[in-house]
């Protein structure tokens, strides 16, 4: 049977895994996709002549939405990839051009990373293993504490003749 400490440290070093893994998860989900520059995760364009564009480079793909003032129209590479006046575009890994065409003042151009999924797993699974260690130790303390506690059954003295 596990002694008292061992069961503390095992619910403690779960807990501690259980909360790393899921910080680590909440980064990659929510902060790691916004692209830099941190202060707003995308460009604002103005057109010039009728037409803005701006120059795309990422290593693992970008999602990339264009909102304008007015019905634009979006060109990934010189292919056309929606119209309106607000357009999603997933942009693949690699160095890309995209424009926006129409007649619009201006138009902001929001950008975010795809995230490494291997990575969010991981770290998912980290919180997973963490959170089940931490039962377990726990649970282990309440038990280990409860056994103690309860008495056996009492005998009787056996009587010597």
């Amino acid at each position: 049977m596990a002694s008292r400490s061992a069961r503390a440290a095992l619910a403690v070093l779960g807990g501690a895994l259980f909360v790393l893994g899921g910080l680590g998860v909440i980064y990659y989900v929510f902060l790691y996709p916004q692209m830099v520059p941190h202060y707003g995760g995308g460009e604002r364009i103005y057109p010039e002549g009728g037409a803005a564009g701006l120059t795309l480079e990422s290593p693992r793909g970008l999602m990339a939405w264009v909102e304008a003032d007015g019905e634009v129209q979006v060109y990934l590479d010189g292919r056309p990839a929606g119209s309106g006046s607000r357009i999603t575009v997933e942009v693949p890994a690699g160095l890309h051009e995209l424009e926006v065409r129409g007649n619009f003042t201006e138009a902001y151009v929001g950008l975010r990373r795809v995230p490494p999924i291997l990575r969010v797993l991981l770290l998912a699974s980290a919180s997973a293993l963490g959170l089940t260690l931490s039962v377990v130790g726990v649970a282990g303390g309440f038990l280990g504490r409860r056994a103690e506690r309860r008495p056996g059954p009492e005998r009787e003295p056996e009587l010597e003749i």
